[in-house]
Formats: C-alpha cells, structure tokens, sequence
C-alpha cells in the first residue's frame, strides 16, 4: 500500500513539473503512456517549425517518422543526412532524434578517450591492471545498451530524452527550427 501511495504521489508530482519542452512539443504527452497523441491545434506547430507528426499516408514523408527516427541511431551520418533532407528537417521528432545522437557520440567519444587515458595509467599498476579488461567490457555493454533502447523507444513514437544530452538536443532543435 505505501509503495501505491508512493508511486501515485510521484506520477502527480511529474505530471505538475511538465517542462517547457512538453508544453511545445508537437505532440503532446500523456504522463501514464508516454506516447505521443496528436495535438488539438496545429497553429502552434506551424510557427515552430514542427509537424503533427508524420505517418505512412503522409504524402510528404516517404518514411514514417518514427522509423526515421529510429534510423538516425545508426550511425551518425543518416542523422546528418535526416537533417538537410526537406520532409524530415521539418519534424521535431526527427530533428530531436538526429541531435540527440550527435550529442550522444560526442559525449561516448569523450569517455571513451577519457577511459583510454585511464586505463593506460591502471596498466602500471599491478592488481589494477586486471580491472581494466572488464571496465572497458562493462563500459560496452552500457554503450550498447543504452543504443538499443533509444532505437526502440524513437520506434515506438516516444521521445526520449537523456539527461544532460536530451536538454542540449531540445535546445538545438528549437534554435534549428526557428533559423531554418
């Protein structure tokens, strides 16, 4: 009962703290599904640059939004090319997809040349020197991991923000879309 009680009062809590980035999204979101509904009025969208959201009878877009979406994350050259591409430069979904992965491999490269350092300096070190191997394994799993779930969730509609990278992805879509 109390971990009910617990869970409830969290949901309610979320749901009063909706960020600034779930009041302009171009689909709106319910708290209990997180799965993007289609907006009441287009005219906001519009000026921001988003769509309601692109599907397989659009005309326009000869890939759903969401499989391009989850495209972006294989490497980071479709996100590039998702960003200069004319039906999908003009989707929130997309554009926040393609920021998000570029921010996501700048930041893995950086650890990656952070754990490159530090490993050099634990193989000096006798017993340390055994932690390395499966640092560097743990460290690849989570990678991967981490990769396979923002696949899945931009498959299924959702915008997934990461923590630190998902708000810089926001930020920059929004300065895209008003540029462009």
């Amino acid at each position: 009962i109390l971990v009910r009680v617990a869970a409830e009062k969290n949901i309610r809590s979320v749901a009063g703290r909706r960020s600034r980035f779930h009041s302009l999204r171009a689909s709106k979101v319910s708290p209990k599904s997180m799965r993007a509904t289609p907006p009441e009025d287009d005219s906001d969208l519009t000026s921001l640059g988003r769509t309601s959201g692109g599907s397989a009878a659009d005309p326009a877009m000869p890939i759903p939004e969401n499989v391009a979406g989850a495209l972006v994350y294989v490497t980071f050259i479709p996100a590039i090319l998702f960003l200069l591409i004319e039906p999908y430069k003009r989707s929130f979904f997309v554009r926040f997809h393609c920021f998000q992965l570029l921010f996501l491999c700048v930041a893995v490269a950086a650890m990656g040349i952070g754990f490159w350092i530090v490993a050099d300096v634990m193989l000096l070190i006798p017993f340390i020197r055994i932690l390395v191997f499966p640092l560097g394994m743990l460290l690849a799993l989570a990678a991967i991991t981490l990769w396979g779930l923002l696949v899945v969730k931009a498959y299924q509609g959702i915008v997934f923000k990461l923590p630190i990278i998902g708000d810089r992805a926001e930020r920059r879509t929004e300065a895209w879309a008003q540029t462009r």
